[in-house]
C-alpha cells in the first residue's frame, strides 16, 4: 500500500483495490500522484477489466487533455458499447485550471451527464490535478468521482516489493541491501524496476550484495550528494572530490546540486543539534519526516563526525552561495567547486 496523506486518500485507494478485485469498475475516476508505477499499474488493471481486446476500436477511446476536443469527448462518452457492458474513456492531463470558464462549464456538463455504461478515467502524471479545491469544478469532481492519489510507498512496503521482484528473477535480497537500494534510487518504483533488472542480470550469486548494487546502479543526485558529505565528514577528501567531479559530469545544473547540498547540510545540522540534546534516530526520523530508520541512521553517523559549528557554517555557506549564483556573474561551476573546497577546509 502506498503511503497516504490522510484517511480519505487511504480509503479511496483501498476502495479502488476492492473494485478491481471484484471487477466492478464504473463511473468517474481521477488518478494522480508522483508514483508513476502504481498509478499506471492500477490504470492498466481497470482497463483490462472493461476492455478485453475485442471491439476496442469502438469501446475504448483515449484523449489528450491538453487540447481535448470536448464535443468529440462528449460523443465518445455517449456512444453505446459494442458487444460489451461498458465503454472506457481515458483522458490524460487535462489542464482544468487553465481552461476558460466556458470550457469548464462544458466539461462539468459532461461529468454530470455521464451514462451508466461509460467509465471515464482522468489521469494526471504529476502530484496534483491542478484545480483549486475551492472551485465549483473540484467540488463536482469530489462529489461524482473517485479521486485516488498515488504517493511514494513507505520503505517497509517497498522492501517487501523489492524482495518479491528479485525472487521472481531468481535472486534474494536482505532488508539492509534493499534499504540501501531504495536510498540510492530515491524510492520511486519506476526507477527501482530498471535498477532491479540491471542488478539481477549482473549478479552471479543468488544473494544480492551491496557490491552488486554499487556496480550497476545509477544513484539519484540526492544520494550522490549524501555520499559526498559523508566522505567529507569522514575526512576522506579524495573520495569526496571524485564524487563532486562525477556530479558535475552528470550535467545537472549547479544551482540544483547546490539546492540538494543545502538540504543535506540542513538535515546534518538538525541531526547534530539532536545529538547535542541527547536524542536518537527516532527523533531525527520524526522531525525530518524520514520514511525509515536507514537514512536516519546514516545522518546520525555522519553528524557524529562533525561539530555543531561546522554544520551551522555549512548551512550558511550554501545560503550565501545560492545568493551569489543568482546575483553575481561568477561561473556557477566555479562557485560549486569553491563550496566543496571551503567545506573540506573547515
Amino acid at each position: 500500500m502506498p503511503a497516504q496523506k490522510n484517511q480519505t486518500d487511504k480509503t479511496a485507494y483501498m476502495e479502488l483495490r476492492k473494485a478491481i478485485k471484484e471487477k466492478n469498475i464504473e463511473g468517474i475516476y481521477v488518478l494522480y500522484g508522483d508514483e508513476d508505477y502504481l498509478r499506471e499499474y492500477y490504470f492498466r488493471q481497470m482497463k483490462q477489466i472493461i476492455c478485453d481486446g475485442s471491439f476496442d476500436e469502438f469501446n475504448y477511446k483515449q484523449f489528450d487533455g491538453k487540447d481535448v476536443d470536448l464535443p468529440a469527448l462528449s460523443d465518445a462518452i455517449d456512444s453505446l458499447p459494442v458487444f460489451a457492458e461498458k465503454t472506457f474513456i481515458e483522458l490524460r492531463d487535462m489542464e482544468l485550471s487553465k481552461c476558460s470558464e466556458s470550457r469548464k462549464n462544458q466539461f462539468a456538463e459532461i461529468i454530470r451527464d455521464l451514462p451508466s455504461y461509460c467509465c471515464l478515467v482522468l489521469i494526471y502524471s504529476s502530484g496534483s490535478i491542478g484545480l483549486d479545491k475551492r472551485s465549483s469544478l473540484y467540488s463536482l469532481l469530489k462529489k461524482t468521482a473517485k479521486i485516488v492519489e498515488f504517493t511514494l510507498q513507505n520503505d517497509s512496503d517497498l522492501t517487501k516489493w523489492i524482495y518479491r521482484r528479485f525472487l521472481d528473477a531468481g535472486h534474494e535480497i536482505k532488508r539492509n541491501e534493499a534499504e540501501y537500494l531504495i536510498f540510492l534510487c530515491g524510492g520511486f518504483m519506476t526507477n527501482l524496476i530498471s535498477e532491479i533488472e540491471k542488478i539481477a542480470a549482473y549478479s552471479k550469486n543468488t544473494a544480492i550484495s551491496k557490491e552488486d548494487i554499487d556496480a550497476v546502479v545509477t544513484p539519484v543526485p540526492d544520494a550522490i550528494v549524501f555520499k559526498m558529505t559523508d566522505a567529507i565528514s569522514n575526512q576522506n577528501f579524495d573520495a569526496a572530490a571524485k564524487i563532486m567531479a562525477d556530479l558535475l559530469q552528470m550535467r545537472e545544473a549547479p544551482i540544483k546540486i547546490l539546492s540538494i547540498l543545502g538540504g543535506q547540510m540542513r538535515r546534518l545540522y538538525t541531526a547534530r543539534l539532536l545529538l547535542e540534546l541527547g536524542r536518537g534516530t527516532d527523533e531525527v526520523k520524526r522531525i525530518l519526516g524520514l520514511k525509515s530508520d536507514y537514512p536516519a541512521r546514516l545522518l546520525m553517523k555522519a553528524a557524529s563526525n562533525l561539530t555543531l559549528d561546522w554544520c551551522k557554517n555549512a548551512v550558511r555557506l550554501c545560503v550565501e552561495t545560492d545568493f551569489s549564483m543568482k546575483c553575481e556573474s561568477i561561473d556557477d561551476d566555479d562557485l560549486l567547486k569553491l563550496v566543496f573546497v571551503r567545506l573540506a577546509a573547515r
